[in-house]
């Protein structure tokens, strides 16, 4: 969780929440299913990239096909960015 700090003019501190941050990652599938989008559009999304995609990245693997982990913080983001009331 991101906060503001502030002091009162008790000299008490006073902290104001500004957003809550979650930065774990996520497998195309659960991703696919938040936005609802398809899973195909999910992988192209990582491979674009932020800010237009998604923050994404594959793990070395000898025959390359490492799945994709997603920053869940950039899925949220992507859904507000996208969702005509910000939600």
């Amino acid at each position: 969780m991101a906060v503001d700090q502030s002091t009162a003019p008790d000299g008490s501190i006073v902290l104001k929440p500004r957003c809550v941050v979650d930065d774990h990652d996520v497998k195309v599938t659960e991703a696919a299913a938040y936005l609802r989008l398809g899973k195909d559009t999910v992988r192209m999304l990582c491979e674009l990239g932020e800010p237009e995609g998604l923050k994404a990245y594959k793990l070395p693997s000898k025959r390359g096909n490492s799945p994709w982990r997603i920053s869940w913080q950039s899925v949220i983001t992507l859904k507000q960015r996208n969702s005509p009331s910000g939600h």
